[in-house]
């Protein structure tokens, strides 16, 4: 299941004491791809009970007391064994209280003694973050380049050392082997070094007060605990240039209080609340999109947001982009806003601090880089911002930043 920012914010709000959740960064986490040949075990399917109670009658311990007797178990648990294996076909009954095991069962026995170990190859995946095997598979892994693209923000590994059997704990392997008929007992060698990315969440916890920022990764609907220490061990905050607004910008007086229609209705929007809107602003707007950023960066304005910009102008929407006038955007941002500039709106304006989403009847006027994310060098605030759903309003303030505007 998808789980929505707001949803995550909703759920995260309070796993770090002292600290707000202000930003879901889409990230990739270093990987490599690894065979080892080792040596591997496999596992009857059995219960130990059903095993131990088909060897027993095949030696000539034939009845559930004398069995029981031997394993020190109660007789209703080999009881129960019996009545799986006489309905399997493994044994049958000699009389009311004794057992003898069928042509099948004595195959199975033989299935028991001829398991052997073995040398198997054995491919999986390394988190080279947490240093240690992980459960990833390996179809939606992305090379470093298609990470880059997608606007994910790559995560440091904690060593660049080679990836060795000392580094292979075999529990750590045998934990992440899908199913669980073979176990590892020893690994004789390491081969492979497909380095790659394995998609996740970068959730950032801080407090403007204590300056302080911590790291979590988010993977398949939960936190990956595994991590936890390599986040600060590694000091991925620093490497990746994360750094906290040195006061909360927290707009006074408040957004959208002023010359609105007195029939609208309004909200607060807070945190990474605003990349739902966002989203759901590109995906299902109806006759109205504008969106006014301080700024761009390609990890947003990336080959899917603007298939999503070009789709609802494709709809019959009305569809603007604007930047702040005095703001700096990344080359590849910059070169998708005047490819985009052909079919919509495109163009600079002076926002004054205040920035804007408006959808149909929905205005939203915040601080929010609705354009910004996922990009070293970032610094973090507690977005806060005020929604107003009235279609005079946002009408209103649709045309006037557009009115204001120069063309890109």
């Amino acid at each position: 299941m998808i789980q929505t920012y707001t949803n995550l914010m909703r759920r995260f709000a309070d796993a770090r004491p002292g600290l707000k959740l202000l930003a879901v960064e889409e990230a990739a986490l270093p990987v490599t791809v690894l065979r080892t040949d080792a040596l591997v075990h496999e596992r009857t399917e059995l219960p130990a009970t059903d095993e131990f109670f088909l060897r027993f009658v095949d030696a000539g311990v034939d009845s559930v007391e004398d069995i029981a007797g031997y394993l020190g178990l109660p007789s209703a648990l080999v009881l129960e064994a019996a009545v799986r294996q006489s309905s399997s076909g493994n044994v049958e009954r000699i009389d009311a209280a004794r057992f003898a095991t069928t042509q099948v069962g004595r195959a199975a026995i033989s299935d028991f003694v001829a398991s052997r170990p073995t040398l198997k190859q054995i491919t999986f995946v390394f988190d080279r973050l947490a240093w240690r095997p992980a459960p990833y598979q390996q179809s939606p892994l992305l090379r470093r380049g298609d990470a880059s693209q997608a606007g994910r923000l790559l995560i440091p590994a904690s060593s660049s050392a080679a990836i060795t059997t000392r580094d292979v704990a075999v529990a750590d392997l045998n934990r992440i082997m899908p199913g669980n008929r073979a176990a590892a007992l020893r690994l004789n060698r390491i081969v492979g070094r497909k380095h790659l990315w394995a998609p996740a969440q970068l959730l950032v916890f801080g407090d403007a007060a204590s300056r302080e920022i911590e790291l979590a990764v988010y993977v398949d609907d939960e936190i990956v605990q595994m991590h936890e220490h390599a986040l600060q061990s590694t000091d991925v905050v620093a490497r990746l240039d994360m750094s906290l607004a040195l006061l909360p910008a927290v707009p006074t007086p408040r957004f959208g209080l002023s010359n609105v229609d007195p029939d609208a209705r309004q909200e607060d929007v807070v945190s990474i609340e605003h990349r739902d809107h966002l989203l759901h602003a590109l995906l299902k707007s109806e006759h109205r999109l504008t969106i006014a950023s301080p700024s761009a960066g390609s990890a947003v304005v990336t080959e899917t947001f603007s298939r999503y910009v070009r789709d609802r102008a494709s709809a019959g929407v009305d569809v603007t982009v604007l930047i702040d006038r005095e703001s700096q955007v990344d080359e590849r941002a910059a070169s998708r806003l005047t490819e985009l500039s052909r079919d919509i709106r495109v163009g600079r304006a002076d926002l004054s601090g205040s920035t804007h989403l408006i959808y149909d009847d929905v205005h939203i006027e915040s601080n929010f880089d609705w354009l910004v994310g996922g990009q070293l060098h970032r610094q973090y605030t507690w977005s806060v911002g005020r929604l107003t759903r009235s279609e005079r309003n946002a009408g209103d303030r649709s045309a006037q930043l557009i009115r204001d505007a120069t063309v890109w």
